[in-house]
Order: C-alpha cells, then sequence, then structure tokens
C-alpha cells in the first residue's frame, strides 16, 4: 500500500506546473501566470483611470477673437549663431573668388566668374581691377578693350598695384591713334 500512494503522491506532484511542450509555450505560461498574479490594476486591466477621462475634464474656456498684437506674434528663434553665419559666410565668398582666379587663370571664365570679378571691381579692389584689366587686354571671358584695360591699370595704379603703370604704358603703346586721341579727349 505503501507503494501505491508513494506512486500516486509522485504522479501528481511530479507533473510539471505547465503543461508547456516547448520553450514559446513554457514562455507564454509564464507570461499568463505572471498576469494573473499580483500586479498593479493599472498594469493588468490597462485602463485610463477615470480620473483623466476627457468627459470628466471640464473644456477649457475659448479666447475671444481680436486683431493680433506684436506681442501676440511669436517670434522665430535662431538656434544658429549669427557669428557662425558671418564666418561661413565669408569663407565662401574666399572660396568664389578662388575659384574665380582658378577659372581667369584656366581660360575657361563664365558669367559666374566675370560677375565675381566685377563685384570686386565695383569694390575698388585693387586685385580685382588689375585682373580685370589683364582680362580687357587679353579678351579672355570678355571682349577685348584695350581703352578700358588702359583706364583700369591706371586706376589700379592709384590704388598701388605694382607694375600697373608699365602696364599702361604698354598698351597706350599698341594703341590706335583714334583710340589715342579719344583717350586725350575723355580723360
Amino acid at each position: 500500500m505503501k507503494q501505491i500512494v508513494f506512486i500516486i503522491l509522485t504522479l501528481i506532484f511530479a507533473q510539471p506546473a505547465f503543461s508547456a511542450n516547448s520553450l514559446d509555450e513554457l514562455y507564454r505560461d509564464l507570461i499568463r501566470a505572471d498576469n494573473e498574479g499580483y500586479l498593479p490594476l493599472f498594469v493588468k486591466n490597462r485602463k485610463v483611470p477615470d480620473i483623466l477621462s476627457d468627459d470628466k475634464i471640464p473644456a477649457a474656456p475659448q479666447p475671444v477673437a481680436s486683431t493680433p498684437t506684436p506681442n501676440d506674434v511669436p517670434q522665430e528663434v535662431s538656434f544658429v549663431d549669427p557669428r557662425q553665419k558671418e564666418v561661413e559666410a565669408a569663407k565662401a565668398e574666399a572660396q568664389a573668388w578662388e575659384n574665380a582666379i582658378k577659372a581667369i587663370q584656366e581660360n575657361r571664365v563664365t558669367p559666374i566668374e566675370l560677375e565675381e570679378v566685377l563685384k570686386r571691381v565695383e569694390q575698388n579692389n585693387p586685385r580685382a581691377i588689375e585682373i580685370y584689366a589683364w582680362m580687357l587686354t587679353k579678351g579672355v571671358g570678355v571682349k577685348q578693350n584695350l581703352i578700358k584695360a588702359f583706364q583700369l591699370y591706371q586706376q589700379a595704379a592709384k590704388l598701388g598695384v605694382l607694375n600697373a603703370e608699365n602696364n599702361a604704358a604698354q598698351i597706350y603703346r599698341v594703341l590706335s591713334p583714334d583710340e589715342r586721341a579719344y583717350l586725350a579727349k575723355n580723360s
């Protein structure tokens, strides 16, 4: 009789708590058992408490429509440092100038490079004036104009560009008598 009781008790207690055949089923049974055990209600039920439902909260009063004042208009907030913008703009301008000079040296002047040079000529930049005078003398990127080149070399000489007077003198030597008369009349 002791053996029968022992076998019955062994069968009762030896039966696994979960009747899972695979690890997946074992995991699912474990989760099910955890959820049936003690868990807070908000985890177990996963419902929004009644105090947070929309029908319990009174509606906010609507503002009276009025014309916006300058204080009402939201102002944009910039997260970019203005000094950093200035530095980047200066770098971009310097790079554009370098690209223009390189294109002129390689005789592949486009309107972009020409515009860059003319912008600096208007600002009275001595190097830009000398480069533009050279372009007009050689006809690089622009139509050859010795009269304008002569005038620009004279302007560059006044700004202290080395050899600008010599370049102006060389251009004057190759000018025709009509061009020289035009210069004399318009100077």
